[in-house]
């Protein structure tokens, strides 16, 4: 175990859930068949993070009502990062505004039923081919409303990623144009994320640490 600042004070591995739409999904391929990658490159001393995705995957209405069917993965985690919510902007008829909301409810949900320290909502990316009208403009709308709400939360955070995925200048996008290639975007999408349970870790570190010392 790690130990802390505080005398006596040690840390278990933490465990971080990852889950999402068919982008995580190919994360999740992506890292397996790379060398290095497994556990998105991270020390398992430090935390063991569980990663999948369910392809199609929708907030609000799914079909086959995804959400709950895979919420025993989530028991015990300390830290659970969600990439949800484009999928229910693609066929033009949510609004930013609604699906936004949509997001926040289930990130509460989670709180409020699996006790982590933090959830995370990873923000949505843009697509290179867009499936209706305007989708990447309501994609930048709908992040900003989360980025805005998240502020009023201390165990709900957005995490932004790094320009090279929201405004990419190299090619990020697979054949499909809409999923990130294994050559580009799915590096980049991890090593973001990577940075995400690196911040976490950190801050749920701090944290125990100020109980302990208070």
């Amino acid at each position: 175990m790690e130990k802390s600042a505080v005398e006596g004070v040690s840390f278990r591995p933490l465990k971080v859930v990852l889950y999402g739409s068919s982008y995580v999904k190919r994360l999740r391929q992506f890292m397996e068949h790379k060398e290095n990658y497994a556990n998105l490159g991270l020390d398992a001393r430090s935390c063991h993070v569980v990663c999948w995705g369910n392809g199609g995957l929708l907030v609000s209405h799914d079909p086959f009502h995804r959400l709950g069917h895979n919420s025993y993965r989530f028991r015990n985690a300390d830290i659970i990062i969600i990439h949800v919510g484009s999928n229910d902007l693609s066929n033009g008829l949510r609004t930013p505004a609604r699906v936004a909301s949509d997001i926040l409810d289930y990130a509460q949900c989670l709180l409020e039923d699996f006790h982590p320290q933090f959830v995370v909502i990873s923000q949505l990316l843009p697509r290179n081919i867009e499936p209706c009208h305007n989708f990447n403009s309501k994609i930048r709308e709908t992040n900003l409303i989360l980025s805005a709400r998240c502020v009023n939360f201390t165990n709900i955070n957005f995490w932004r990623h790094r320009s090279g995925l929201w405004n990419p200048v190299v090619h990020i996008y697979g054949d499909d144009g809409i999923h990130l290639s294994d050559q580009r975007g799915n590096f980049l999408f991890l090593k973001s994320l990577r940075d995400a349970v690196l911040r976490h870790v950190r801050w749920f570190h701090q944290r125990v640490c100020l109980l302990y010392s208070s």
